[in-house]
C-alpha cells in the first residue's frame, strides 16, 4: 500500500462507480506526504470518466465532472483536465471539535448536501452542493461556523 495516496473509503456514488482514477495533489496547501488522490469514477470511454466521489484535496474538480485521463509518472489513468463540468460545487471543512462535527453534519444534511468523511474518525468533511444558490447558503453557513471557531473551511475552486 502506498502511503502517499489519499483514498475514499465511502464514495458518495459508489454504486455508480466502476473505476479508480488518480489526480496529482498540489502540495502547496497540505502536507507534502500526500502526493496523489485516488477518485472513484464511472468509465465513459477509454480515457473519459465521470467523478463519483467528492474530492478531498483536488481543486477545480467536483462530483459528476467528466474528466480526461492520461499517463503521468508510473500511473496510467491520471486526470489531465475536466471535459464537462457538472455544475456542482465542492467545499471542505476541518473540524476543531466533535460537538461541532456532529452539529454541522446534521445541518448540512438538512440543507440537502451530499458529504464524505475522509475516514470514520476524521475531522475532514468533503461537501457537495448542487447549485449556485445553494452554494451561497452553504458558504454563508460555513463562514459563520468558522467565525465561531468550530471549523476551518475552503471552497474546492481556485
Amino acid at each position: 500500500m502506498t502511503t502517499n495516496v489519499v483514498t475514499h473509503e465511502y464514495p458518495i456514488w459508489r454504486e455508480r462507480a466502476n473505476f479508480i482514477v488518480t489526480a496529482k495533489i498540489n502540495s502547496g496547501k497540505i502536507s507534502s506526504t500526500w502526493q496523489w488522490e485516488q477518485l472513484w469514477a464511472k468509465k465513459v470511454t477509454e480515457n473519459r470518466f465521470e467523478i463519483c466521489c467528492i474530492p478531498f484535496f483536488i481543486y477545480n474538480l467536483a462530483l459528476g465532472d467528466e474528466v480526461e485521463t492520461g499517463p503521468n509518472e508510473e500511473k496510467r489513468y491520471v486526470i489531465q483536465r475536466v471535459l464537462k463540468p457538472s455544475g456542482r460545487y465542492t467545499f471542505r471543512a476541518w473540524f476543531h471539535n466533535n460537538t461541532a462535527r456532529v452539529e454541522v453534519y446534521e445541518e448540512l444534511t438538512k440543507l440537502g448536501c451530499l458529504m464524505e468523511w475522509r475516514s470514520p474518525d476524521s475531522n475532514l468533511l468533503a461537501i457537495d452542493v448542487v447549485s449556485d444558490s445553494q452554494a451561497q447558503v452553504i458558504a454563508d453557513f460555513l463562514w459563520l461556523k468558522e467565525q465561531q471557531a468550530h471549523l476551518t473551511y475552503e471552497t474546492g475552486r481556485t
